[in-house]
């Protein structure tokens, strides 16, 4: 039965950032050649529309919050809606992903041992940390990221999990004031910060490896004083990164 799943349900309820229905789906396998075969967890809408649709409408706010990259406010987000998310939202309308919201245990002899990335889709500040909890209870390691961590409804202990997501140095000092460790988008390749490296996973970190051998953006858990993390803006739309992205 195990080899059979491709994925499972881990959340629905209500989008701790407005309250709205949401999803979580875990997608227990992935060709991504940057992370590597990683779980991905997806958090779409759970309103009977794809992600194209509800970007279209600006109802992603439930899932992604304040990030300044939402493509339906000009912003620089790498992922394509019509690929990754669209996939996982036509299995789900497809009844393909069972449902273990109240089943936790059963977790864990799928994600035993594995590496989970928190967030392939969606902020992770949508779903409440005690399911993230849950879920990573079993798992060897994983990676995260959240724009959410300066805004009020932020749940400091999601920062355990994730880097917090920077784009400019304001942004990057800010977050270290609270104690996060960072994820910060640049225009080019100058590093200005001391305890910052280039992912290894990019060519700026000359690629060295991939997301499930490194994990080292998981948050202040395990090594808060762990070195942050930075990486040049890639994607169709990084052309949007402007000096204003940066810069407010």
């Amino acid at each position: 039965m195990k080899n059979k799943i491709n994925g499972f349900i881990f959340y629905k309820g209500p989008s701790q950032i407005d309250g709205f229905p949401v999803v979580g789906i875990a997608v227990l396998n992935s060709k991504n050649s940057k992370t590597g075969n990683m779980i991905q967890t997806y958090i779409i809408n759970d309103n009977g529309l794809s992600p194209l649709e509800n970007s279209r409408q600006k109802k992603d706010y439930s899932i992604c919050g304040n990030c300044k990259h939402r493509r339906n406010t000009g912003g620089s987000c790498y992922v394509n809606l019509g690929q990754g998310p669209n996939m996982v939202f036509k299995s789900l309308q497809a009844n393909k992903y069972p449902d273990y919201t109240l089943s936790p245990n059963y977790w864990d002899s799928l994600i035993e041992g594995r590496e989970i990335r928190i967030g392939a889709y969606g902020d992770p500040m949508a779903i409440p940390y005690e399911v993230w909890e849950r879920l990573l209870s079993k798992a060897r390691n994983w990676t995260g990221y959240t724009h959410q961590w300066n805004e009020e409804f932020f749940d400091s202990r999601i920062g355990k999990l994730c880097m917090a997501s920077v784009d400019n140095k304001k942004e990057y000092t800010l977050a270290k004031d609270k104690g996060l460790r960072t994820f910060r988008v640049l225009s080019d390749q100058e590093l200005t910060f001391k305890k910052e490296f280039f992912c290894p996973a990019t060519p700026e970190g000359n690629n060295k490896t991939d997301c499930k051998n490194c994990c080292a953006c998981s948050g202040t858990k395990k090594n808060p004083n762990k070195a942050d993390v930075a990486v040049v803006v890639h994607g169709s739309l990084k052309a949007r990164f402007t000096e204003s992205l940066q810069t407010n």
